[in-house]
């Protein structure tokens, strides 16, 4: 009876740890999957009426009449270097909240709706990592 009972404890130590084994390496793809870099920023070429550049973050560009402004996809002045909910890595990812989100331009506009700006062109700029 000793020897069934040694012999299953066998079996089951060579189906745990293959199980193991598994589970350790989709936990550690996991973290190589998700680690988003969040690098991507616009800026935008826009045009205000009756107020100063400065008015909505921007600063004054090299064309008379035109202001230039960095913004990330939640439409919102680039604070930093990167584009990132939360804190992020040197190299901008794996950004504790993950990349903020939303529709670049169109977000800076409805934004700032009161001011009525008109976006002339944008220039994206994407630094992989």
């Amino acid at each position: 009876m000793e020897q069934f009972f040694l012999k299953h404890r066998k079996m089951r130590h060579l189906i745990i740890a293959p199980l193991l084994i598994a589970a350790a390496t989709w936990l550690t793809l996991i973290g190589v999957v998700s680690s988003e870099c969040c690098n991507t920023k616009a800026t935008l070429n826009y045009q205000i009426t009756y107020y100063g550049c400065g008015a909505v973050g921007g600063r004054t560009g090299d064309a008379p009449g035109s202001c230039n402004i960095t913004i990330c996809a939640n439409g919102e002045v680039m604070m930093g270097s990167h584009c990132g909910n939360g804190t992020c890595n040197a190299a901008g990812c794996k950004c504790a909240e993950g990349c903020l989100q939303g529709r670049w331009a169109k977000d800076f506009i409805s934004k700032n709706n009161e001011y009525s700006i008109k976006v002339v062109d944008t220039i994206w700029h994407y630094y992989p990592k």
